[in-house]
């Protein structure tokens, strides 16, 4: 759910990038781009349940308890709160532009001095948070979140081969992807024991 939740929002953000150039507000209903929103919106739920079920294990369940790492909560915190703070920041701006329609384009309000703090705020911690996302994946469990799924369709391609070509052995494909699994496990283990 979060990796899902998390592909979700940078299409979503992928998307708004392209067809919404000026940052205008975008309403759930009606207009053009309101599929966007509905879009980010889901996807912000889905990475947000998956956030906190992976918090509640952390906490709750002895055998992930034991086993945490402090990159196992860094990630999962950072992207809770970046989803938190990316539903405040959305609200709080819904209720400014309903006050006043005519208000400035959405990036340039929330970050001019004539926004409320209610909205700099959380948009501040919510673009801070993101960003920290972005920039320790490598060195958080996200990185096992991407190679699973990759790994998942390299073997999918394998199959996919086998059957076209009428080959019955792909062991080097799943040789490849037990090894590159296997030297994931064995480095954060490595980490973890330093």
């Amino acid at each position: 759910m979060m990796f899902w939740g998390f592909v979700g929002l940078s299409v979503t953000t992928t998307l708004d990038y392209i067809f919404n150039r000026p940052s205008n507000y975008i309403t759930f209903t009606g207009g053009s781009l309101s599929p966007i929103r509905w879009l980010g919106n889901v996807s912000g739920a889905v990475m947000m349940i998956g956030a906190t079920i992976a918090i509640v294990r952390l906490i709750a369940l002895p055998k992930f308890r034991n086993q945490r790492t402090f990159g196992d909560v860094w990630f999962s915190m950072l992207l809770f709160l970046s989803g938190l703070t990316g539903f405040i920041t959305e609200y709080l701006g819904d209720k400014a532009y309903a006050a006043n329609p005519n208000i400035p384009p959405a990036a340039d309000f929330n970050i001019s001095l004539s926004a409320s703090l209610l909205i700099i705020i959380p948009y501040a911690v919510h673009l801070t948070s993101v960003g920290l996302l972005l920039i320790t994946a490598p060195f958080s469990a996200f990185i096992h979140a991407i190679n699973v799924p990759s790994l998942r369709y390299v073997n999918r391609l394998a199959n996919i081969v086998s059957l076209k070509t009428k080959l019955t052995d792909v062991d080097e494909y799943r040789k490849f992807k037990e090894t590159a699994m296997e030297d994931e496990l064995q480095g954060h283990h490595e980490e973890e024991n330093k």
